[in-house]
C-alpha cells in the first residue's frame, strides 16, 4: 500500500471543511465547544460505530472497516480470541474507552478513525485490511495523517485561537486544563495543540 502524502496545511482545510459543512458551521464559527464527533460520525457520514474488546492487552484502540472482512477481537467471556463479520463503513473501537475517565481518549480515537475513512480509503481498498490506530507511538505516514486531521476537527485552530485568549491569566498547566475540558479531549492532546501553535 502506496502512503498518499498530506501536508498539515491541507489537513486542517479538510478538517474547516468538514466543520463549516456541519450543522452550519457552528463548530467552527460558533463558540468554542466540543466538537460532537460521535454525531458527526454516524449522522454526516452514516459509519457505524461498534465497541468490542479488540486485544485482549489493549494495544489496539480503534479500527476502521473498508470492505466487508472478518476481523479479529477478545472475547472476554470465553478467555479466547474469536472471529466476526463486520461490514464495510464500520468503526470498531475498543470497549475500554467507554470508562468516564477515558472520555479524552474515546473522542480522539473516534476522531483518529473518521480521519482513516476521509481520507484513506484508496489505500485500504481491494487490501482486506482495515486500518488500526495502536496505543502508543507509531512511525507511520498514514498514522501521522489520522492524528494530524483528528486533532484539527476536534482542536480547530480558529476555535482554540478563541478560547485561548480567555486563559491569559492562567498558569501553562491551569491552560491546558481549561481548554481540555472545554475541547473534550485529554490534557494530553490540548498540551500538544497548545505547543503545536506556540500558545505555551
Amino acid at each position: 500500500m502506496g502512503d498518499i502524502c498530506y501536508r498539515k496545511s491541507t489537513l486542517d482545510l479538510i478538517a474547516n471543511k468538514l466543520l463549516k459543512n456541519y450543522q452550519h458551521g457552528k463548530f467552527l464559527y460558533g463558540d468554542p465547544q466540543s466538537v460532537p464527533i460521535e454525531q458527526i460520525i454516524e449522522l454526516e457520514y452514516g459509519l457505524n460505530i461498534e465497541y468490542v474488546c479488540l486485544r485482549k492487552n489493549g494495544t489496539v484502540l480503534g479500527q476502521t472497516v473498508f470492505e466487508n472482512c472478518f476481523v479479529p477481537f477478545y472475547d472476554s467471556d470465553n478467555e479466547q480470541y474469536s472471529i466476526m463479520e463486520v461490514q464495510s463503513g464500520t468503526i470498531l473501537v475498543d470497549i475500554s474507552l467507554l470508562e468516564d475517565e477515558n472520555s479524552g481518549r474515546l473522542r480522539y480515537t473516534l476522531a483518529h478513525e473518521l480521519a482513516h475513512w476521509l481520507i484513506h480509503q484508496k489505500i485500504y481498498e481491494n487490501s482486506q485490511q482495515s486500518a488500526a490506530k495502536v496505543d502508543g507511538n507509531i512511525d507511520c505516514q498514514t498514522e501521522w495523517q489520522a492524528d494530524t486531521l483528528a486533532a484539527s476537527i476536534l482542536m480547530p485552530r480558529m476555535q482554540i485561537k478563541k478560547a485561548f485568549y480567555k486563559t491569559l491569566n492562567l498558569s501553562a498547566k491551569g491552560k491546558i486544563s481549561y481548554m481540555a475540558e472545554l475541547f473534550d479531549v485529554s490534557k494530553q492532546a490540548m498540551s500538544i495543540c497548545l505547543k503545536t501553535h506556540n500558545m505555551i
